[in-house]
């Protein structure tokens, strides 16, 4: 025991102190006893920390044996910690060390494991088992419970919170979907422990269905059933295993479009032979007995417990039928014909149809075994040499004539039992006998007649075979019995005759006997039979007397044949037997006189009369046969007989249809057994097939209604009947489903029975709550939809079990999968690489269509959102937002607008509401270019200072995509500029670069302009050119205007000289002075005042040319002027005037009249462009205070109509 040391006993050996709380003083006893034979000296000695203290009275003496001490041990703390210590037990010389633990309150979580699934089959079923997660502790406890396996293993809940002292179920749920073992661990981490594993286990085997041989138990795929005759049967027996542990039903299905399979072919024959013969096998296949009849297993429908050894038979029944058409002696024998079938031994579980192609699996939990079966019929070919008619001839009776022939066995490969049926008169040695493969035997066929007459008889001579006999309690699918096989007929003809004596009529002598006849004994004699020995007198004469007495009528009767009347035979002739039997006398060959006693016999008339009433009916009929007979014809002829004639007589040269033998429907017979009818591929396949197209109508009851319905959902289903209900599909499927969205799929009922099915759905989910109806009467070969609908408020993946039940006794299920996610949309592609499209313009850029696709069950809305790097993005997408429907695919058009800094990478984020976002990375590749200029050089020549002069240079493109370019030095020459700096080149095409030069200082150069191609190399343009300074001089020294008055104007012409070889822009600033003006002659002038700038002229002369000029005055102030014109010439800077004593602007007349003094006008010459003028603005000579005045005139009424005189006053001056 736990605590025993040293002879003495503690208890309790540990000492802790749990859920220990703050400031409050926990107490706890330990005892020791003495356990031992004597006494112990025992003494506690207390802890070295604080938080522990030992309350315990030492005893001085030893203590007994038996007796035992108690000590207190008291924790208390201030601070939620763990504490550990030890007190010290001293016994007699020994030291003990009692442990102290002292734990504060936190939550203790213990979960159960693991968890073992046992040995399960793989039936894609979800399994469950709960385990329990409990908290002794006194604080909540979290756990999280993580599975990252790729096993379908789900547990539930992965994570929470657990109370003080209670307890939860944790459900762990796997699919067994995959064969093998499963062990599985998951990460537990529970509070205060450290992580730990739960370990998941199973072990998943296949739904194994076995043939094995009842010799030695070794497995058989092929049943082999060798060479048997037509009409005979063969069985073979195995052993049907089930190696699993689950209890299965299981059907046979015969497969009739298996890959292999031969039907009525002719192993023996050559390939050219079976293709010329293929006609006369579709007709021999037409008259062989159906797949199911020719091939069976018993019993083919069952259950088999875990592990379950049955045997199970398997059938060969080929069966031959003659046409139905023909003669019956030119029917041949039917041909070899060897069988390759294969057989299902198919488990009853969840099909979605018939037209399954997985060879093993063929729903949840259906295993499919396959059976090869080969076989070979042959015809019975055994015949009778010479020939099969016997005549025999006359024989006595009682005698026999024999005839030998000789019967032989045409088969190379099977015996041949035969038998003789008895028939009279015949008789066959031996009667019956077998006869190996090729051999012959002699039969002694014998005629014995019994009788006389003519005999023909048909003899039918039998092949018996081992045939299947019908099932009874007693019999077992082993046993047979001798059947009629084959028969041949054999046509005897024979004659018996007779050899006995005749006997003479006996005549009485003269004494006539009282008993006998008055004549004789056997008297009947004809007329030609007389004989001379009679013994009567009348008799020896009657020969010799033949004309003595002949009458009239004698020639006309023939009476030889005719019976003797004796003279004494009148007793024969009253009421004889035989009324109208002739009898002529002997002499005169006249009729004998018959007397008819009219009291006792009929007369001629009324035998007559009676003969006619029993045929007075038959007349009847005969007479209303006839007259409704008439009556049709007339009716037809009625119908017929119409103006209408197509010129055709009736039944003038057609012929009737002949009815081929293809037409006409083969009689098959069929098997022996109808009990054991199996079913087979295409037999189920039609009846799904019919089923499908006749869905019900008018809505299907919940429960059974009618007194039928009633009757049929009661009845236990076999496993054939199991088969043909069709529930599916067997995996439902719904994919990714958005949370908290609906998802529908249909689960097709198929009854394929001849009875109504009660099926019931069993949902024991939330999910799945909203589908209905549970609850549907399928009426016979119809189809019921259920619509399971599915809606999650759970992320993750969900798998479950939906149970149904079948009449409410046969239970079924199906498995449901669905991943429950966010809304999420999928790209076509990840990476977009955009490629130029021949014949687009180079302004539409490089396009791709990229794919949004929904493949979930609620609309997502998008954004695109580019990612811009440090050389921002070229690329584009459009529609930039919107919403792509569940289940559908949106088009996106990318489009790459290229330059040449577009960079050629690029990259969009898809913003997915309430989803992950995802992100598409573009490449654009503008391909290989070939760029060059058209002109080697650009030549500029004598260009002008500071005016701008203009070339062009092409270049052009001779690849196949558009090239971009780059100036890189658009300024190489001061003054000289290229636009446009950057651009492209369509294939084919030009781009024209326009050169501008604004030359700054006179000077020669003589440079190179050089064009980056992206994605090619650098081109280079020589160009070169003259600066040279303008020369532009006036023709006049100066501009003397001398005194002006005001209001008047006065011109001085002068002339514009451009000495230089290029042209000069001139411009005269006389903004300041606004009563000059310039006028250019109209026929050069290029320009004149500047709107913008008023009072500033401009002109242009072309290199060695002259311009006419005019300066008017027209001052409208007094003032005198004396300046220098500004003038520039090429947008040079204007030279500053010289001072002037006058102000620059005029000043107004009434202020200034009385102080200006005109100074002397002085010729200046001056060799540049800069010209003074001198100019005074005199006061008008006279002055009009009023330059406008109106008179009034008083008009009377006569004068209205007459024009107004007009009064005006002008100003001269």
């Amino acid at each position: 025991m736990d605590g025993d040391v040293v002879g003495v006993r503690i208890i309790p050996p540990v000492i802790e102190f749990y859920d220990a709380e703050t400031s409050t003083i926990h107490c706890q006893n330990v005892t020791v006893q003495n356990i031992s034979s004597s006494s112990k000296q025992i003494k506690f000695h207390g802890p070295d920390s604080k938080k522990f203290k030992l309350l315990v009275a030492n005893p001085e003496k030893p203590v007994a044996p038996g007796l035992e001490v108690t000590a207190t041990v008291e924790f208390s703390t201030e601070e939620r910690q763990d504490y550990q210590d030890r007190i010290i037990l001293q016994v007699d010389d020994d030291v003990i060390e009692i442990p102290l633990c002292a734990y504060s309150p936190q939550p203790l979580l213990d979960l159960e494991g693991p968890v073992d699934f046992g040995c399960v089959v793989r039936n894609c079923k979800v399994l469950s088992k709960e385990i329990t997660l409990y908290n002794h502790g006194t604080l909540p406890g979290n756990f999280t419970i993580s599975y990252s396996g790729e096993k379908p293993v789900t547990i539930k809940p992965t994570k929470g919170t657990l109370k003080p002292h209670t307890a939860q179920n944790v459900k762990v749920e796997f699919v067994t979907k995959y064969v093998g073992i499963l062990n599985e661990e998951a990460e537990v981490q529970l509070d205060g422990q450290e992580p730990s594993t739960l370990q998941i286990k199973a072990e998943v085997v296949e739904s194994s269905l076995q043939i094995l041989s009842p010799k030695n138990g070794q497995q058989l795929k092929c049943i082999k059933f060798g060479c048997i005759y037509y009409g005979t049967d063969k069985t073979q027996s195995a052993v049907l295993f089930n190696n699993s542990p689950d209890v299965v039903n299981f059907v046979t299905v015969l497969d009739e479009e298996a890959e292999g399979m031969e039907m009525g072919a002719d192993f023996t024959k050559s390939t050219k032979q079976t293709l010329s013969l293929r006609d006369t096998f579709a007709k021999t296949k037409s008259c062989s007995s159906s797949l199911t009849s020719l091939m069976r297993a018993l019993p083919n429908q069952g259950t088999l417990l875990p592990y379950e050894k049955v045997p199970i038979f398997f059938r060969f029944s080929p069966r031959y039928n003659n046409s139905r058409q023909g003669w019956k002696g030119t029917s041949t024998p039917p041909p070899r014909q060897d069988f390759a079938l294969y057989m299902n031994i198919v488990t009853v579980g969840n099909s979605g149809g018939s037209d399954v192609t997985n060879e093993k699996q063929i729903g949840i939990g259906a295993f499919k075994l396959e059976v090869a079966l080969t076989g070979t019929a042959l015809p019975v070919l055994v015949d009778i040499l010479p020939q099969t008619n016997f005549h025999f001839n006359e024989c006595p009776v009682n005698e026999h004539v024999d005839s030998l022939a000789t019967l032989k066995n045409d088969s190379g490969i099977l015996p041949v039992s035969f038998a003789f049926r008895p028939v009279a008169q015949f008789a066959f040695h031996p009667p019956s006998g077998k006869l190996r493969p090729g051999e012959s035997k002699d039969i002694v066929i014998t005629f014995k007649p019994n009788q006389y007459g003519d005999f023909r008889r048909m003899e039918l001579m039998d092949v018996l075979g081992d045939s299947a006999g019908p099932e009874g309690e007693h019999r077992t699918p082993l046993d047979s019995v001798q059947q009629v096989i084959h028969s041949l007929h054999i046509l005897l003809t024979g004659q018996g005759i007779s050899t006995f004596k005749k006997k003479e009529p006996k005549f009485n002598p003269g004494i006539t006997p009282l008993v006998v006849g008055e004549v004789g004994q056997l008297v009947d004699v004809k007329v030609d039979e007389l004989k001379a020995y009679q013994p009567r007198v009348a008799v020896l004469g009657a020969p010799k007397t033949k004309n003595i007495h002949t009458m009239k009528t004698m020639s006309l009767s023939r009476d030889d044949k005719a019976l003797v009347a004796y003279p004494n035979d009148r007793s024969r002739s009253v009421r004889p037997s035989y009324r109208r039997e002739e009898y002529k006398t002997i002499f005169t060959k006249a009729d004998r006189h018959t007397y008819v006693d009219n009291d006792y016999s009929y007369n001629d008339e009324e035998l007559m009369h009676i003969h006619d009433h029993k045929n007075k009916y038959n007349t009847y009929l005969q007479e209303s046969r006839a007259k409704r007979l008439a009556k049709s014809k007339a009716k037809t002829f009625t119908e017929l007989d119409n103006v209408t004639d197509i010129g055709l007589k009736p039944s003038s040269g057609l012929k009737p249809p002949k009815v081929s033998t293809r037409e006409v429907e083969p009689y098959t017979q069929l098997a022996p057994v109808k009990g054991n009818q199996m079913l087979s591929t295409k037999m189920l396949q039609e009846k799904e097939k019919m089923a499908r197209i006749r869905p019900s109508s008018g809505g299907l009851n919940a429960v059974p209604m009618t007194t039928t319905e009633k009757a049929d959902c009661k009845k236990r289903l076999t496993p054939q009947q199991i088969h043909q209900m069709l529930i599916g599909p067997a995996t439902v499927n719904f994919g990714e489903v958005c949370l908290k969205s609906t998802s529908v799929q249909k689960l097709d009922i198929v009854n394929c029975l001849e009875q109504s099915v009660h099926v019931v759905i069993e949902i024991d989910c939330k999910e799945l709550r909203q589908s209905s109806p549970l609850s549907q009467v399928v009426p016979p070969n119809t189809k019921a939809v259920l619509p399971l609908v599915f809606e999650s408020n759970t992320l993750g993946k969900f798998q479950r079990n939906v149970t149904y039940t079948l009449n409410g006794h046969h239970t079924g299920h199906l498995i449901v999968y669905a991943d429950v996610g966010l809304v999420a949309l999928e790209l076509s592609t990840d990476v977009m690489n955009l490629s130029a499209t021949p014949g687009l313009p180079a302004e539409a850029g490089l396009r791709d269509v990229i794919m949004l696709k929904n493949k979930r069950n609620y609309p997502a809305e998008f954004t695109w959102q580019p990612v811009l790097g440090e050389r921002g993005t070229a690329f584009s997408i459009r529609p930039a937002a919107g919403i792509v429907e569940a289940f559908q695919d949106l088009e996106c058009e990318v489009v790459f607008h290229p330059s040449y800094h577009a960079p050629e990478d690029g990259e969009f984020v898809v913003q997915v509401n309430g989803g992950e976002h995802l992100r598409l990375r573009c490449h654009a590749d503008l391909g290989p270019t070939q760029v060059m200029f058209m002109e080697r050089r650009v030549l500029f020549g004598q260009v002008p200072l500071h005016l701008t002069t203009s070339r062009t240079a092409l270049l052009h493109n001779h690849s196949q995509n558009h090239a971009f370019f780059q100036v890189v030095d658009p300024n190489p020459v001061p003054g000289l500029t290229v636009f446009p700096v950057q651009g492209v080149v369509p294939v084919g095409g030009t781009t024209e670069l326009q050169v501008y030069l604004t030359p700054s200082a006179v000077m020669k150069f003589d440079t190179r302009l050089e064009v980056d191609i992206r994605g090619w190399r650098t081109i280079e343009l020589r160009m070169g050119g003259t600066v040279e300074p303008p020369v532009v001089d006036i023709d006049v020294s100066s501009f003397q205007f001398g005194g002006i008055y005001c209001g008047s104007s006065i011109t001085l012409p002068f002339k514009l000289i451009n000495k230089g070889k290029t042209k000069a822009k001139v411009v005269f600033d006389l903004s300041r002075f606004r009563d000059f003006t310039l006028k250019f002659d109209a026929d050069v002038m290029e320009e004149s005042e500047d709107s913008l700038n008023p009072g500033t002229f401009k002109a242009t002369i072309q290199g060695l040319s002259t311009m006419k000029c005019q300066l008017e005055f027209t001052p409208t102030e007094v003032a005198s002027y004396d300046f220098i014109v500004p003038v520039n010439i090429n947008q040079t800077e204007a030279p500053t005037p010289d001072p002037t004593p006058l102000p620059p602007t005029p000043a107004p007349s009434s202020k200034s009249i009385h102080h200006i003094i005109a100074p002397r006008p002085v010729n200046v010459t001056v060799a540049t462009p800069k010209r003074r003028i001198v100019a005074t603005a005199l006061r008008q000579p006279l002055e009009m205070s009023i330059t406008t005045w109106t008179l009034p005139f008083h008009l009377d009424s006569y004068a209205w109509n007459r024009p107004a005189p007009r009064l005006s006053a002008k100003q001269r001056c």
